[in-house]
């Protein structure tokens, strides 16, 4: 009989394993998780707002991302943010999150209040210290219509979420919990490949 091993699904366990897919490549799978880690976050910290999915993930990615993606236009006084304004937003990864998970692609649809991007799409480079983050705009004049594009270095991305997180389960660590089921047997995943044979 195989004792079955659980996987780690604390949040520094899905940080470890968003990590591991990015590593082996499988960015599809590295972004789905990483576009999910906001969620749990939101929820955890604003269990008392369970109607305002949007709003905790929006409000979590703000406090603890998005001060990553700073537009440059952005006002310092005495070497603090007086007025700020993101290249990307915890609304512009709201609105990549609900597509990309729901529809399987990365075209959002631009409203005021919202993102101003018509697609958001990430960049895989060799590793190396530096990142290419691009905004973009594309203007069809025959159709009078102009496309927004923002492309973000995929690696900076993890790297930014996983920092987020890390100050986040500094702030609050007990927020860290592996929050599925109570009983061993009914895990999200319970791993019999790598699991420990009973003698």
């Amino acid at each position: 009989m195989v004792i079955p091993k659980r996987v780690d699904t604390s949040l520094t366990g899905r940080i470890d394993d968003l990590e591991k897919a990015f590593a082996a490549g499988a960015y599809l799978s590295a972004i789905s998780l990483a576009l999910t880690i906001p969620d749990i976050c939101g929820d955890r910290l604003y269990p008392e707002r369970k109607n305002e999915t949007r709003r905790r993930y929006v409000d979590w990615f703000n406090a603890y991302v998005a001060f990553n993606y700073l537009d440059k236009k952005s006002l310092v006084t005495n070497g603090a943010i007086t007025t700020s304004k993101y290249y990307f937003s915890g609304e512009d990864c709201y609105q990549l999150r609900c597509v990309y998970l729901h529809q399987g692609i990365n075209a959002t649809d631009p409203k005021p209040g919202k993102t101003s991007y018509n697609l958001i799409q990430f960049r895989v480079f060799s590793s190396g210290p530096g990142s290419c983050d691009h905004i973009g705009e594309t203007t069809l004049v025959a159709a009078g219509k102009t496309t927004r594009q923002v492309d973000l270095d995929l690696m900076k991305f993890i790297r930014c979420l996983k920092s987020g997180v890390e100050q986040f389960l500094r702030e609050y660590p007990q927020m860290n919990a592996d929050n599925g089921s109570g009983n061993y047997l009914y895990g999200p995943v319970l791993d019999f490949e790598n699991g420990r044979e009973l003698p």
